[in-house]
């Protein structure tokens, strides 16, 4: 009797311990699946965070281009502005002078057509002068010295003259 008794606890033993064995092991099964799901939501979460921080820095590359190519069409239009005012204004002296050219050309013309009938004149109040300066009027010394200070290279009084 006392044999089977003890026979029957060392396998009521021998269950207990294969059933907290298998109850220990299956614990550490839960543990690991619930570390294993932990790492996967993390993991996820990460990768989630890493898509976010990449989309974000993307953004602002696209911004920072955008500013770029602001900056680059505000520069070309400005360039695209002075240019276009520095050729009026070129234009403008060009035409200016041509108008100084033309200008000069026809009052040079005048003055060939005016000279011939005024030289005559000049050269006998000289010879006029140049015999008898004393026996001409005042008004014909200020026409003579008005006709020497011409021939001296066009020039009176620090004027331009005739040129």
């Amino acid at each position: 009797v006392e044999k089977a008794r003890r026979e029957a606890e060392e396998r009521a033993a021998k269950v207990r311990r294969e059933a907290e064995e298998q109850a220990a092991l299956e614990a550490m099964r839960r543990k690991e699946e619930a570390a294993a799901k932990e790492a996967e939501r993390l993991s996820a979460k990460q990768a989630a965070a890493r898509e976010r921080l990449a989309l974000r820095e993307a953004a602002e590359k696209a911004k920072r281009i955008e500013a770029e190519a602001a900056v680059a069409r505000a520069k070309a239009r400005r360039e695209n502005e002075v240019r276009i005012k520095r050729e009026a204004e070129e234009k403008a002296r060009k035409e200016a002078e041509e108008k100084l050219l033309r200008d000069k050309a026809a009052a040079r013309e005048k003055a060939e057509r005016a000279r011939p009938a005024a030289a005559p004149a000049a050269a006998l109040l000289i010879a006029a002068a140049a015999s008898a300066p004393s026996a001409l009027p005042p008004a014909a010394h200020s026409a003579l010295s008005a006709a020497e200070d011409k021939g001296r290279n066009g020039r009176r009084r620090g004027g331009r003259g005739v040129t």
